[in-house]
C-alpha cells in the first residue's frame, strides 16, 4: 500500500508538473499569424500529444496496479480510489485542453491556407490585369 501511495504521489506530481511546464503550450491562445506559424505550432503540438501518450501509458499501468492493491486490500481501497481519481480528474482535463488545442489549430490551419489561396489569386488577377493594360 504504501509503496502504491509513493507511487501514486509521483505520478500525481509528474502529471502536475507536466501541466505546469507544458501546460502553457496546450493552453495559449497563439495560433500562428501565418501558416508556416501555424504549421510550425502544429509540429510542437504533435509533440506534446506524443508526450501525454508516454504518460497515460504510465496511467494505464498505475490504475491496474490500483486495481489490483483494492482488491487484496480492502481497507484501503478507498484511499487508494480517491487518490486514483485525482490523478484521472487531472489527466482528462489536461486532454480536453489539448484536443481543444488540437482543433483550434486545425481551424487556424485552414483559415491561413484560405487567406493565402486569395492572396495568390489577387496577385494573380492584379498581374493580368496590369498586363492587359
Amino acid at each position: 500500500m504504501q509503496l502504491f501511495l509513493l507511487r501514486t504521489s509521483y505520478v500525481r506530481t509528474y502529471v502536475h508538473m507536466y501541466v505546469c511546464t507544458q501546460g502553457k503550450a496546450i493552453t495559449t491562445d497563439d495560433f500562428g499569424k501565418d501558416l508556416a506559424g501555424v504549421e510550425a505550432l502544429l509540429r510542437k503540438h504533435e509533440e506534446v500529444e506524443g508526450e501525454l501518450t508516454v504518460i497515460e501509458k504510465k496511467l494505464e499501468s498505475l490504475a491496474k496496479e490500483a486495481s489490483r492493491l483494492s482488491s487484496q486490500q480492502k481497507q484501503s481501497a478507498s484511499k487508494i480510489g480517491e487518490k486514483q481519481a485525482e490523478i484521472i480528474e487531472q489527466w482528462e482535463l489536461l486532454i480536453q485542453q489539448a484536443d481543444e488545442r488540437r482543433t483550434k489549430l486545425e481551424d487556424s490551419r485552414k483559415l491561413q491556407q484560405f487567406l493565402s489561396t486569395r492572396r495568390d489569386v489577387v496577385s494573380v488577377r492584379c498581374h493580368t490585369t496590369l498586363a492587359h493594360l
